[in-house]
């Protein structure tokens, strides 16, 4: 087995990215976080994984790099991919295991922190996620989770599931998406989500390619084909599929797409002027002529300020 100097690999992916236009057409993908996985009968090659970390990182997001293996544990943190698989530190190293999920974060929502990077944790999923989406707030609120502990909507949608102990909330999501996700009361599962073609022609691809019975998935088929990946085809859309040593078991699962939507309510017009003008109502401050949204769910009003509500 011929193992790759990851320096040499830097030094390549550095030279084909230069033509990159040439054989693939410009890209304008550092707006799109990416994604790379395996799962497989065999422990993964670490050295083909770095490749697709990098050419992820470099091609989309270098705001942060993450990892989860039942073996690995959950490692990340606010590096370039190139940084991350070049690091000596013991705390990032790669560890072969037979299912990894992997990303490189391009930040939309949220700060960027370590806290913020993904894969997400909680309660007993992991989950990592390519894409934005518009009701995740609706949506915590709804399942009742805690605004101070989330601020990602990814991770909003780790903690349902998490709470949860299913991926029903993947029918009221509403944005782009392709998912990996982990239950670790079944160490050997690897779950795999992408929702289709949003209103705005928005979609986020998700590849999967083999070597032998192992499987490899990447955000960018290219990266797939130079680590030598055969039968290399995108996951479909409105799917959730179950694989098991690279595997899909059982039937693909469709999920029908409702995105969920809090109920509105009218409020004067007296209401509304006195606010936009005075920035504050009830003691609540709030910038003169902000973008404001009205809900509710009892008899009160609430404005939305960058993400958050307030009662006013």
């Amino acid at each position: 087995m011929v193992v790759i100097n990851v320096c040499l690999i830097w030094l390549f992916y550095t030279l084909l990215m230069s033509n990159i236009n040439y054989k693939w057409g410009k890209r304008n993908n550092k707006l799109f976080c990416g994604i790379f996985g395996f799962s497989g009968p065999d422990p993964c090659d670490v050295d083909k994984l770095k490749i697709l970390a990098l050419w992820n990182s470099m091609e989309r997001g270098e705001d942060a790099t993450g990892i989860y293996s039942p073996r690995n544990g959950l490692k990340k943190n606010t590096t370039k991919g190139a940084e991350f698989i070049l690091s000596k530190d013991p705390a990032e190293q790669i560890l072969q295991d037979t299912l990894i999920m992997g990303h490189v974060r391009s930040a939309t929502v949220g700060n960027n922190t370590v806290k913020n990077a993904h894969p997400f944790h909680r309660e007993n999923c992991v989950l990592l996620h390519n894409g934005t989406l518009k009701n995740h707030y609706a949506l915590l609120r709804k399942y009742k989770l805690p605004y101070t502990d989330y601020s990602v909507d990814s991770d909003i949608i780790c903690g349902i599931m998490g709470q949860t102990k299913n991926f029903d909330v993947l029918k009221e999501i509403d944005g782009a998406a392709a998912m990996l996700i982990h239950d670790t009361r079944t160490p050997e599962l690897l779950y795999v989500f992408k929702k289709g073609v949003t209103s705005t022609g928005t979609e986020r691809t998700l590849y999967k390619g083999y070597i032998g019975l192992n499987m490899y998935i990447s955000s960018i088929s290219e990266a797939l084909e130079l680590i030598g990946c055969e039968k290399i085809k995108s996951f479909k859309d409105n799917c959730l599929y179950t694989i098991k040593n690279g595997s899909v078991i059982n039937s693909v699962r469709k999920i029908k797409n409702i995105p969920y939507a809090e109920p509105k309510t009218t409020i004067s017009n007296n209401s509304v002027s006195h606010f936009l003008k005075y920035g504050k109502a009830n003691g609540c401050w709030l910038r003169a002529n902000q973008s404001i949204t009205f809900e509710t769910s009892d008899d009160s009003f609430f404005s939305m300020i960058e993400g958050r509500y307030y009662r006013v």
